[in-house]
């Protein structure tokens, strides 16, 4: 059995100005990605709301 655990950190109003270009060379959006396969965590996910400058640990179109 797996589990996926995403979250997307963005400035929505932002991004949706910009096109696929324009992202890509910003580099990237940013969040929370997170495997489980057979109990075994792969990356970082939480759903607690975020800190003072706090921002996404992993880039997840790298993924």
């Amino acid at each position: 059995m797996f589990e996926i655990n995403y979250r997307i950190i963005i400035d929505e109003s932002y991004w949706k100005t910009m096109n696929l270009e324009q992202i890509e060379k910003e580099g990237g959006i940013e969040g929370f990605f997170q495997l489980n396969l057979h109990s075994a965590d792969y990356g970082y996910n939480h759903n607690r709301e975020l800190g003072e400058g706090e921002e996404g640990f992993e880039i997840i179109s790298t993924w």
